[in-house]
């Protein structure tokens, strides 16, 4: 098949980690893959070239550019696609308005990967959504999401599917040594906002060594949307907050990071506040890693994390919840903690092999 996937960029965010990954997978079962992107950002694009996957740029000039718009689905027209794919809600507009303009018999694709919000949704969400009857198949990366959407939509339940992330197992290593340490090492991976929740973690980590005389560590992983060229006020507050607290010696910005797995090998836990998420890649690589989680009761993490199996939930959003697993954590044993690693890792190659789910896109496509 000649397949078109479509992304409004090639940065670091976890949709475009999939869906490049996603590429990639494609073209090794014999299909020819082409990306098509509408705004800068170049993060993963050395790796679509050293694959030979054509990325095709229809860059906006501004947020309301349909000069754009119009050349990237004359674009979809003239190259006859067998199939398009969209991942997130305005690449999705893109794809459909194709077909809708159109009329093509090109099967398309689209991809939900984030969570339900009240105070989130928005007009163009619902705009996006009116049009997806005109799709083939609609994808959504999490179960929370995919019964969301089949509550929403009964008349189009039959084209809803949940596909999970995946990610290449084999190429995760796994944490083998264990040098005793006083200190807690912690890591956790997102972009600085405040749906990541990350000043729960910065209190958190104040109580432990004023409270509990416990040492920690943190590495945050992740960018601060300084692409946008706006100060972030989350982070410029999570950074006084740390300040404010003296603990400038127990916590790292490493920014955007290419090698997690350098991050992920050290520590010995990786804890996710999030008080919501699509699918947490970030969870998915910390347990490929045979890392802990530790993990907001939120969406799909309690159909990926299991209690004293390969990490613990703490209720979203409860910092004296958020402690008490961090304690149980430290309190386990050498042995008890070799264990969470291995249920870690397995968990990981049972639920999350990325030939899965490119084997089960391609069936989409395919239909």
């Amino acid at each position: 098949m000649k397949i078109l996937l479509v992304i409004d960029n090639l940065n670091s965010g976890g949709a475009q980690r999939q869906i490049v990954n996603l590429g990639i997978g494609l073209k090794e079962i014999g299909n020819e893959v082409h990306f098509l992107v509408y705004n800068q950002g170049d993060f993963f694009e050395h790796i679509l070239e050293n694959n030979n996957i054509a990325v095709h740029k229809f860059y906006k000039r501004n947020k309301f550019d349909v000069l754009s718009l119009f050349k990237a689905i004359g674009f979809m027209k003239n190259q006859k696609f067998d199939a398009i794919g969209a991942f997130l809600f305005t690449p999705s507009l893109y794809v459909l308005l194709f077909k809708l303009i159109t009329f093509s018999k090109t099967k398309v694709l689209v991809s939900e990967r984030s969570f339900h919000s009240e105070r989130e949704e928005d007009y163009r969400k619902k705009i996006i959504r009116k049009l997806y009857r005109v799709s083939n198949v609609i994808t959504a990366n999490s179960i929370s999401q995919t019964n969301y959407l089949k509550s929403c939509f009964p008349k189009l339940v039959d084209k809803i599917v949940y596909i999970p992330n995946g990610l290449n197992i084999d190429d995760f290593k796994i944490k083998t040594e264990h040098q005793p340490s006083n200190i807690l090492k912690i890591v956790s991976i997102g972009h600085i906002n405040s749906n990541k929740n990350t000043k729960l973690l910065i209190e958190a980590v104040k109580i432990l060594r004023d409270t509990y005389n416990i040492e920690t560590q943190v590495e945050w992983l992740g960018r601060t949307y300084e692409f946008l060229n706006e100060k972030n006020i989350y982070f410029e507050e999570c950074k006084e907050l740390i300040s404010k607290y003296e603990l400038q010696n127990h916590w790292n910005w490493a920014g955007k990071v290419k090698q997690i797995q350098n991050y992920l090998l050290v520590s010995d836990v990786l804890i996710h506040p999030s008080i919501g998420e699509g699918f947490p890649n970030a969870i998915c690589e910390g347990l490929a890693c045979g890392l802990p989680i530790i993990a907001s009761n939120v969406n799909d993490h309690p159909h990926i994390i299991k209690n004293h199996s390969n990490g613990f939930l703490f209720n979203n959003n409860d910092l004296d919840d958020l402690i008490d697993k961090i304690l149980r954590f430290k309190k386990l044993s050498i042995e008890d903690k070799r264990t969470m690693e291995n249920q870690a890792r397995k968990t990981a190659e049972n639920n999350f092999q990325l030939s899965n789910m490119v084997a089960k896109y391609n069936e989409m496509f395919s239909l």
